[in-house]
């Protein structure tokens, strides 16, 4: 038995243009590595959850390392054609791996430049850097930060939870984007977060500090 079915040109426009949005949806903007001098800002798939240590964030700032400089140069000629750049910027969570304990969903987070597992051998060292199953990846083995959305794996490990008391932006004006920004913004806004170290350094002739 065949069945006859009708429907209007506007209502099909408008199923047609709820489909545009829907894989639209699916994709981001990234700043792509293609080789030696060659990158490029392109549409790629969003990240989705790979690992359950994994979180997917929403980058909102993000900055450029000098590596990323050498990379462009061609000092890492090893790298995947293809590779997200970037290691270092600051979004908000969107999704969350089922054994992420440390992070949920709407947090304001700092993605740190190196990830961690921290079981493995090196990561019990505080080598972290050296981890078996992280270090130096993002934008480098696996695509980066660089982009409207990241996947970011072992996230208990590899990102800072920024409090809701600070505020990113003011008047426009950025006020934390790295971990060292964060730190050094704390220490503006509450003296007391000052070490007895800084103190000392802090009350000694400027040349005495070189």
């Amino acid at each position: 038995m065949k069945y006859a079915t009708s429907c209007s040109c506007e209502t099909l426009t408008e199923i047609l243009n709820l489909s545009i949005l829907i894989s639209k949806s699916n994709f981001m903007k990234a700043l792509v590595y293609h080789g030696d001098h060659n990158i490029a800002l392109e549409e790629k798939a969003k990240p989705s959850i790979i690992k359950p240590s994994d979180v997917i964030v929403r980058v909102t700032k993000t900055t450029i390392c000098g590596t990323d400089l050498g990379i462009y140069k061609g000092k890492n000629l090893y790298m995947q054609d293809g590779i997200t750049l970037g290691h270092e910027g600051v979004g908000i969570i969107e999704e969350v791996g089922s054994s992420v304990s440390q992070f949920k969903v709407g947090d304001k987070v700092i993605i740190s430049c190196i990830s961690s597992c921290g079981s493995c051998e090196y990561c019990k060292k505080q080598l972290y850097s050296h981890c078996k199953d992280g270090g130096w990846i993002l934008g480098h083995m696996i695509d980066g930060v660089q982009a409207e959305y990241v996947r970011i794996p072992h996230a208990d490990n590899s990102l800072y939870k920024i409090p809701d008391t600070i505020i990113i932006n003011k008047n426009g004006k950025q006020i934390a984007a790295t971990p060292n920004d964060f730190f050094n913004y704390l220490y503006q806004v509450d003296d007391k977060n000052y070490s007895r170290y800084e103190r000392e350094l802090a009350a000694k002739d400027p040349k005495e500090q070189l």
